[in-house]
Formats: structure tokens, C-alpha cells, sequence
């Protein structure tokens, strides 16, 4: 089942909306296969849904007209999802993306190996994930500013060229992706800003550098 193709299914994404719940519920008396979940979105942008994974041969209208009539108090994409499921695992390994260890609100002809399987998959993803993400050329900024902080540097010390030579040193030792030239540019412009702490006469200060930069002053 784990890389099935023959029998396929849905993926389904749904707002969590009032008494929604008990209707995910009902998922586990009509189908024969299915997993659902509840997520809680970011803690930054709340945002509660449910992930829903069923094998079915239905029809693809036949089962969006049934999900219509189910959850029936919201429209559009960011009330609901349902995309086609070729029956990859991947798909239900997703279901724990936000909480690895979180329990299933249906589990019915999955097994336990199987979501075991899923649980383990999406935790090497995610630390694939944090992989990619720490080698990226975006965190160099924070790790720069860090590196500057502990140096005792304050703003009228900064320098571009100091920035960005700090920054390639430490993704060069990281194993971290280099900033292009242009991204190097606006990161050390950004991380000067950061230096600013706030206060208007720096910040005023050093966009008057930044645009003369860009526009010379004749």
C-alpha cells in the first residue's frame, strides 16, 4: 500500500469550522480507509483545519459534491482542499507535519505498521527539512548579527565589506549556501538597519548613504 497506484483516493484539507468535528467523524463510518487529523496552524497565524486521507475509487465530482453537502458553512480553497491521492505514503505522513507524535482523530484500515511507517517518514523529512533550511542563504543574517553582538560591534563600526566577509567565512565553515552578489548587498543592508535599534537619526542616517548609493547626488 505504501506506494500504491492501482486504487487511489483523496487528500482533504478543511477548515474547523463549529461543529465540524463529529462530521469528520462520520469519515470512519463511510469509508473503509481513512486517516484525519487536526492541525492548529502557526502560532503566528492561527489557523485550525483538519487533513483528511481516504482511499476510495468514488468519483472525483461525485465525492466533491459529497464533501459540499457534509461541510456545508464555508466556500472556496481556504474552506476546502481535495486533491487526488495516488496512494503514496508521503501523503499520510504528512497528516503529522505539525505534531509528530500527535494522535490520529480516524485511523481505520491503516494498521499500526503502517502509521508507524508514516510517523517515522515524516520525522526524516522534517529533519531533512531543518537541513535545507540551516544551509540556506537567509540564515547567514541572523548568524552574522550574532557574530557581531558578540563581537561588541555597534553601529558606527559597521562597514559592508566588513559584513559581508564575516557572512562568506561563516557559510564557508558551515557548509551554508554563499549569497550572491546582489543578495549579499541587501543582507548587509538589512543587518546594518538592525543596528539601528530603532532610533530614527540612525535609521535616517544610513538611508541617506543607501540612496545616495543608488542615486549619486550630482
Amino acid at each position: 500500500m505504501e506506494n500504491q497506484t492501482e486504487d487511489w483516493g483523496y487528500c482533504i484539507r478543511i477548515q474547523a469550522l463549529e461543529g465540524y468535528l463529529d462530521k469528520v467523524g462520520t469519515m470512519g463510518t463511510a469509508y473503509n480507509w481513512v486517516a484525519a487529523i487536526g492541525h492548529k496552524g502557526d502560532k503566528e497565524t492561527p489557523n485550525p483545519h483538519y487533513h483528511i486521507v481516504i482511499k476510495t475509487a468514488i468519483l472525483d465530482r461525485t465525492l466533491r459534491a459529497r464533501m459540499r453537502v457534509l461541510f456545508d458553512k464555508g466556500k472556496g480553497n481556504e474552506h476546502m482542499s481535495i486533491k487526488k491521492w495516488d496512494g503514496d505514503i508521503k501523503a499520510v505522513s504528512y497528516l503529522f507535519h505539525e505534531d509528530p507524535d500527535a494522535p490520529l482523530l480516524i485511523s481505520k484500515g491503516l494498521g499500526e505498521d503502517y502509521i508507524e511507517n508514516a510517523r517515522n517518514l515524516n520525522k526524516r523529512i522534517l529533519v531533512e527539512v531543518a537541513k535545507s533550511k540551516g544551509k540556506a542563504a537567509w540564515t547567514l543574517e541572523e548568524d552574522t548579527i550574532t557574530e557581531l553582538k558578540k563581537d561588541g560591534v555597534k553601529y558606527a563600526q559597521l562597514s559592508k565589506w566588513d559584513i559581508a566577509r564575516r557572512m562568506y567565512l561563516i557559510a564557508l565553515r558551515n557548509g551554508k549556501h554563499p549569497p550572491t552578489r546582489w543578495h549579499c548587498i541587501g543582507m548587509c543592508e538589512r543587518i546594518m538597519f538592525h543596528f539601528c535599534d530603532g532610533k530614527p537619526d540612525l535609521e535616517n542616517d544610513l538611508a541617506q548613504k543607501f540612496a545616495a548609493e543608488v542615486f549619486p547626488p550630482r
